[in-house]
């Protein structure tokens, strides 16, 4: 078995990874480098930006690469591990140019890019799109394939195991331990005891933060509080990420407590929720939703009138140029002690701790109440990692999604516990 190293190791994003035999292969996850989208697109949203572009620009991997490691080998499948950009994003763009035979992600995930340009892919790009249910085990061509579910902070998200026909390869990014989730149910922690791979890729983002990811209950009880201190009659903001699916749920319900209306504004929360209603996570009733530029712009002219009516969901938690919240500030009338709440923490990368700096100080010279980090991670801290190598019984770990220092802290926690770990960059390969 061969592990490539194409995208996320040495940065927190554009996660994917090639994994081959003599003869065939499967690509585990195909995401975009959101940081360097974000600077071409101005938003979270995915655009038909050209492939040359995107390449260009390094907000995807080139295909070329793909290709030249492959070195003729057949491209079974690209599997997902669930519905993030920077898990996900670069299918519509590479699947034409890497010609794989399927592309295979849970139910949800699979609705999330067929939404994503509103157009069926199969069509389009020539490839079936499958989905699978968790634990059933897939052969495709010589491989066998199998989703585990675990908790994340996006539905449907699964732990992927490959078996080769002579070793396995298990791929954890993202996931953590939640033992009260809001949606979907906990980790499958009976499947992944003892599974004993020869390689786990593995999330190092909170390598470095000590104790245990907190429920999802708690963000939704952080939210509660927040809202309670809100004035009736004052407008009510509220910013988070669109594939939150749980958050959004807890949102809109404490919305009905309130006596206001939850509305939704912007194309990617379109796109995030029809996805769920189509994959029968959750559904939304009687909730607005305006995806259009001209439309969330007439609609943000009523909610100037009546704030008190309406509790705003919108795009831009990362404070994106371009998506809904920081087009508020042009298009809204924000008035004294009004609030806007991030239910979210910002990415860290340099152009997103910028970006929302940017956009917190303008608002707060509008005399706005910002409420920021109200939100709990959907990344696995030291003791979820310690909790998962243990379970697993891996022989090799390599850590991903992270930069050095955090790679470092992961293979640290992994050799204290007695397992071998490498540090792997992109584009390097490693036989097993």
């Amino acid at each position: 078995m061969k592990v490539v190293t194409i995208g996320g190791f040495g940065d927190v994003t554009g996660n994917s990874v090639l994994v081959m035999n003599d003869h065939e292969a499967v690509l585990v996850d195909l995401g975009l480098n959101m940081e360097n989208y974000i600077k071409l697109s101005r938003e979270e949203d995915l655009k038909l930006l050209s492939l040359e572009q995107l390449v260009k620009a390094k907000a995807l991997p080139d295909p070329e690469v793909i290709k030249s490691f492959l070195d003729g080998k057949v491209l079974r499948a690209v599997v997902l591990s669930h519905a993030h950009l920077d898990h996900i994003g670069a299918v519509p763009f590479l699947v034409s140019k890497i010609k794989p035979e399927l592309v295979i992600g849970t139910s949800f995930t699979i609705e999330l890019l067929k939404s994503l340009f509103e157009q069926k892919l199969e069509h389009k790009l020539g490839v079936k799109l499958l989905a699978m249910p968790y634990k059933h085990v897939f052969q495709v061509g010589s491989f066998k394939v199998r989703l585990i579910k675990v908790t994340h902070s996006v539905p449907e998200t699964a732990v992927i195991e490959v078996n080769t026909g002579q070793k396995t390869f298990l791929y954890a990014n993202d996931f953590k331990f939640d033992n009260h989730p809001l949606l979907g149910g906990k980790s499958d922690v009976k499947t992944l005891t003892n599974l004993n791979p020869d390689v786990v890729v593995m999330e190092s983002l909170y390598a470095l933060h000590h104790g245990k990811a907190l429920s999802e209950i708690i963000a939704k009880e952080m939210l509660a509080d927040v809202f309670r201190s809100v004035p009736k009659d004052k407008a009510l903001i509220v910013t988070t990420f669109s594939s939150h699916i749980a958050r959004l749920k807890s949102i809109t319900e404490l919305a009905k407590h309130l006596n206001r209306k939850p509305v939704m504004l912007g194309r990617s929360l379109h796109k995030y929720i029809t996805a769920s209603h189509n994959a029968s996570v959750y559904k939304f009733k009687k909730i607005k939703m305006f995806k259009y530029r001209r439309e969330v712009n007439k609609f943000l002219k009523i909610a100037s009138q009546h704030p008190e009516k309406y509790l705003l969901i919108v795009t831009g938690n990362q404070g994106e140029p371009d998506a809904v919240l920081a087009r508020m500030i042009d298009r809204f009338k924000f008035c004294q002690d009004d609030v806007v709440v991030f239910s979210s923490r910002t990415i860290p990368t340099e152009m997103n701790i910028e970006n929302r700096s940017r956009l917190v100080q303008e608002l707060s010279n509008l005399g706005v109440s910002v409420y920021e980090d109200v939100h709990v991670s959907g990344h696995a801290h030291v003791e979820d990692l310690k909790q998962f190598i243990k379970l697993v019984n891996p022989k090799l770990v390599i850590p991903s999604h992270a930069d050095l220092q955090r790679f470092k802290a992961l293979q640290t926690i992994a050799r204290n516990l007695g397992f071998e770990s490498n540090i792997m960059l992109n584009n390097q390969e490693l036989s097993v």
